[in-house]
Formats: structure tokens, sequence, C-alpha cells
């Protein structure tokens, strides 16, 4: 690959990053198409806000979900609670979803291990840090 290619290439992945870091926020939609289209929903005009599609809420309230906008893009997902949710854990064997470490890191004396808490749902986005075998995971931000 040339270098004229190899910039091309990263000025395009670098317009595409501001793109996704400057899309509006799913509470402020303001018309049927932008809620329909990009974040996966109806626009209720008497409300003038965007909400999840009948069909998916009833589906997701069923199965004991709650519809919820999650990740950056603000789309609308079914996030299901975890029944053992809070539970203290060392290792995410141990856990419906992931064992996940509830502090600061940075503090805990490394020899010591760690014990976390399973996760309270499976909405994959935020920030965290994982227990395995005992040990903290490096620090995940999922967007």
């Amino acid at each position: 690959m040339s270098t004229r290619g190899f910039f091309r290439r990263l000025s395009s992945a670098f317009a595409l990053i501001c793109l996704i870091a400057t899309t509006p926020s799913p509470c402020k939609a303001s018309d049927a198409s932008q809620c329909t289209e990009q974040w996966g929903g109806i626009w209720n005009a008497e409300k003038e806000r965007c909400e999840p599609a009948t069909d998916a809420r009833t589906a997701c309230e069923k199965g004991g979900g709650k519809m919820a906008q999650a990740g950056r893009m603000g789309r609308f997902r079914c996030i299901t609670p975890y029944a053992d949710g809070g539970q203290p854990c060392t290792d995410s064997g141990q856990c419906k979803g992931r064992c996940l470490f509830e502090g600061d890191e940075q503090k805990r004396p490394l020899a010591q291990a760690a014990v976390g808490q399973c996760s309270r749902n499976d909405n994959p986005f935020g920030c965290f840090v994982e227990i395995r075998n005992g040990k903290l995971t490096d620090f995940l931000c999922v967007d």
C-alpha cells in the first residue's frame, strides 16, 4: 500500500470516528425517521419522544426484561436482569453474566485475590473490570 493510500484510509477512519462521536443523544430526537432508522424505535408525536416498538417492548417484558436505550448509538434493546446479580464471585464462570470488580483496582493490593459481584443484567455496554480466576482483567469500555 502506498503512503497516500494509507493516509486516505486513515483519514476515512478518522472521519467515521468523528461522525460517531458527534451523533446526537437519542433523548433529543426530533423526528420520526431519525427515531426509526437510527434508534430502532417509534416516534410518539403526542409525547414528542422516541419510544421502543410496542411488540418488542411486550416480548421483552414477558421475558422479565425492560426496554431501554443503551450503548453509544442509543438503540433500543431489551435489558434482562440476572437472578444471581450482585452475588459475590471470583470468576465469571460463577455467574450467569460476568464477575465484575466493584471498586478502585488501583487501590487494591496486587497480592490480594479479587472478589467481585455478578453483573446485574445482560447490558453489554459500559466500563468495567472483569474478574477471572480471582484476578482482575484489564479495564474495558464497550460502546
